[in-house]
């Protein structure tokens, strides 16, 4: 958590780790993080947001969206990487005209030398997998956080059009074997 917040991408701030004696494998590590006030996960968000009325909820969900580009760019961008980018580990917190967002649940987080194409476009592909279920979020919105990700990673060589279908297509086959995984 420290090392994300060095690095200037938002987390809950850790303040206590309790641990056995013993350091031993397979028991318990407790870990106490702030608590952000009126933060809500992805998904809870996307309910909370279909309440409002139409003009307001796309002001929000553009502004949720650039929020969280620029998080996990600046994650990317700064060699954090997160196996895990799913609608329970990111948070957002409304503050009237901005939205700011914050990701969580760091057992997936690792620091890495470098986070290369392939790397981003995993991490990507399970947060696209999580916002499938949320119907209302339109192809707009979806671009606009994809344009502020590519923004914040700072990779100009990286085309929207380009990353756009990569994501479409990984997504696509990553359902398709969970599908047939379940199936069986």
């Amino acid at each position: 958590g420290h090392a994300l917040l060095n690095r200037g991408i938002a987390t809950a701030r850790p303040l206590a780790v309790i641990t056995s004696r013993r350091h031993e494998m397979g028991r318990p590590t407790f870990l106490a993080a702030e608590w952000i006030e009126g933060a809500l996960d992805l998904y809870a968000y996307s309910q909370w947001i279909d309440q409002l009325p139409p003009w307001l909820r796309a002001d929000r969900l553009k502004a949720a969206a650039e929020s969280l580009g620029r998080l996990v760019g600046r994650m990317h961008a700064r060699n954090v990487s997160h196996r895990d980018l799913k609608s329970g580990n990111l948070l957002l917190v409304d503050r009237g005209p901005t939205v700011k967002a914050y990701v969580i649940d760091l057992d997936g987080a690792a620091l890495r030398k470098r986070v290369s194409r392939p790397l981003r476009l995993r991490n990507l592909t399970r947060l696209v997998i999580g916002l499938k279920s949320c119907a209302h979020i339109q192809n707009s919105i979806r671009l606009r956080f994809l344009k502020a990700y590519l923004l914040e990673v700072g990779d100009h060589s990286w085309q929207w059009k380009d990353v756009w279908r990569q994501l479409a297509t990984l997504s696509d086959a990553r359902s398709a074997r969970k599908r047939k995984k379940v199936g069986r």
